[in-house]
């Protein structure tokens, strides 16, 4: 046991010395104006340093090595077109996307008595692609976990399969999901996901699939895109309170579980035009036809079936939508560091973005209602000197149906601000407020600590107005340990969210927690940031008075 703790602190401790190196992109001015690229070189590195000790070349046996063809496909250039900059610094973040590699370097070298010839070396080491994650959340002896297990770069191709079991104090789900992003060498993408629930009992108490084939917008410079998808979903929902079930009053006294059975069937397909490079806009326009059918749980009283669809349920609807999307940016990106993550390259998108879609559904072709539906999303993301960055957010969404009005409209307010290089670490804020009128049964707000208010159990608070602040200061990494990249974390939490026909502003109730968390980054073996999280509610109340502990992935926010 002892030798095996040994090889994992080996593992851990000393493979990130010489994995994480800076990506260093040749200046554009060291190359020769209007030279083409002669060849381009690539080198792909074990995830651990080659020959350094036996458990380096245990574990780099134990993975496959990503192909040079996965890497060369991620490219926008080629050999013989001319020497685009821009491009490259696109491939790279494209290669920093697909996760299971760093860029170390990209440097385009002159050729020796070719006057206008490059040749471009690209050098990437992989990262770890077998994975086994936990997410854990725990309140007075209720846990609610998460068991993944996956490969994330199949056969070195950059295929994805996953085995996932998300068990609550309800329900065990199973799902299986595969990950083609470049289908047969193309720019295609293929995904599936299977699901299978079952309660405590072992009794099947729902199932689901997706799938999805999609043509990305790849490179800002590609003019077309295209995505089908299907989607069905028959499951038992549980509206719970922590391990409580809530329940309803049907009828003066008579208390009953919403709880109910949802069927839903999805099928779209979307057509996008793109324009423009630095300033982008994308046209769509899309299909959609969608069912929800609704049933009781077994065993609910007939007499009170009417009252408690009515108050749990929505109405059974049929939607065939005939839709818009209009999506225009002008992102720059920049490079950075310990923002989201530590101990790699991270590229912020700067600039401002806005998205929007209209569609309509009418009974003439199919619907059960003549509706508008609408979405916009304005977010921009700034920086502002060396140390501050900030990123602004606003959405709304609402439906109009014909005979109803209108119905789930939903704005949203969000504001976070990163103060970074402070003595010790970086101070991070978020505000953010949500207004809701006419929600229908399965639209409401909620908060808890799955929505920014950490130390109270998931769907604490419910309504159709919410308020949340959080205050994070996120300690540096600790400067004697280079890899893996521990670091700390304190956070205060304040929330509320309530109706508003029930209370007045100046009469609702704020609620606080408090926490420590932890933050470990291990770059080579997995390219998400772990955090643990220790929160404690300061009280609503004598009875929910406690801490929850939670384990996930990146920044709370």
């Amino acid at each position: 046991m002892r030798r095996v703790l040994v090889a994992a602190v080996v593992l851990i401790l000393g493979a990130g010395r010489l994995f994480s190196l800076p990506t260093v992109s040749t200046n554009a001015g060291e190359v020769p104006p209007n030279s083409l690229v002669r060849k381009i070189h690539i080198r792909v590195k074990e995830v651990f340093p080659e020959d350094k000790n036996f458990f380096f070349d245990v574990a780099n046996a134990f993975h496959a090595r990503t192909a040079e063809a996965t890497i060369r496909n991620e490219l926008l250039y080629d050999e013989g077109e001319p020497y685009n900059q821009d491009l490259v610094d696109e491939s790279e973040r494209n290669l920093r996307k697909l996760n299971i590699c760093v860029v170390e370097r990209t440097r385009a070298v002159p050729v020796p008595g070719e006057p206008g010839q490059v040749d471009v070396f690209v050098e990437v080491r992989d990262i770890w692609s077998l994975y086994f994650n936990i997410k854990l959340e725990s309140s007075g002896g209720v846990t609610r976990y998460n068991f993944k297990w996956g490969e994330r770069n199949f056969l070195g191709r950059n295929l994805s399969l996953e085995l996932e079991l998300d068990r609550d104090t309800f329900f065990n789900r199973w799902r299986q999901h595969f990950d083609e992003p470049r289908l047969f060498g193309s720019r295609w993408r293929f995904f599936e996901r299977v699901g299978f629930y079952y309660d405590h009992d072992g009794n099947k108490v729902g199932e689901g699939i997706e799938l999805y084939l999609i043509r990305p917008l790849y490179a800002r410079s590609e003019k077309w895109g295209w995505q089908t998808s299907f989607q069905y979903d028959d499951e038992y929902v549980i509206k719970n309170e922590g391990d409580r079930i809530k329940e309803v009053e049907v009828a003066p006294g008579v208390f009953l579980p919403r709880k109910y059975y949802d069927k839903s069937y999805v099928l779209e397909n979307a057509l996008i035009r793109s324009f423009g490079y630095t300033n982008k806009f994308n046209i769509g326009l899309y299909v959609r036809n969608e069912q929800n059918r609704y049933r009781g749980y077994d065993g609910l009283p007939a007499e009170y079936a009417d009252a408690f669809r009515s108050q749990v349920m929505n109405e059974d609807s049929t939607r065939h939508k005939l839709g818009l999307l209009l999506d225009a940016n002008n992102h720059r990106f920049v490079r950075i560091r310990n923002l989201n993550n530590y101990g790699r390259i991270e590229d912020l998108a700067l600039g401002t973005s806005i998205r929007t879609t209209l569609s309509a559904s009418r009974t003439f072709w199919g619907s059960d209602e003549n509706g508008w539906y609408s979405t916009i999303t304005l977010s921009n993301t700034a920086m502002i000197g060396d140390n501050h960055i900030s990123m602004v957010m606003a959405s709304f969404s609402s439906d109009f149906v014909a005979g109803l009005g209108q119905r789930d409209m939903v704005t949203t307010l969000r504001y976070v601000h990163h103060i970074r290089n402070l003595p010790l670490g970086t101070l991070s804020l978020r505000a953010e407020t949500s207004i809701g009128e006419r929600l229908e049964n399965d639209s409401l707000l909620s908060l808890g600590s799955d929505k920014g208010l950490r130390g109270y159990v998931s769907n604490r608070f419910e309504g159709d107005r919410r308020v949340v602040f959080n205050v994070e200061y996120r300690f540096d990494p600790l400067p004697f340990i280079e890899n893996p990249w521990i670091a700390f974390a304190a956070f205060y939490d304040l929330g509320a969210c309530w109706f508003n026909h029930e209370r007045r502003l100046a009469d609702v109730r704020f609620y606080p927690a408090i926490g420590l968390g932890l933050r470990l980054s291990i770059p080579s073996l997995n390219p998400a940031m772990m955090r643990f999280d220790f929160g404690f509610n300061l009280g609503n109340g004598p009875s929910t008075i406690g801490s929850i502990f939670s384990f996930g992935y990146n920044h709370a926010f």
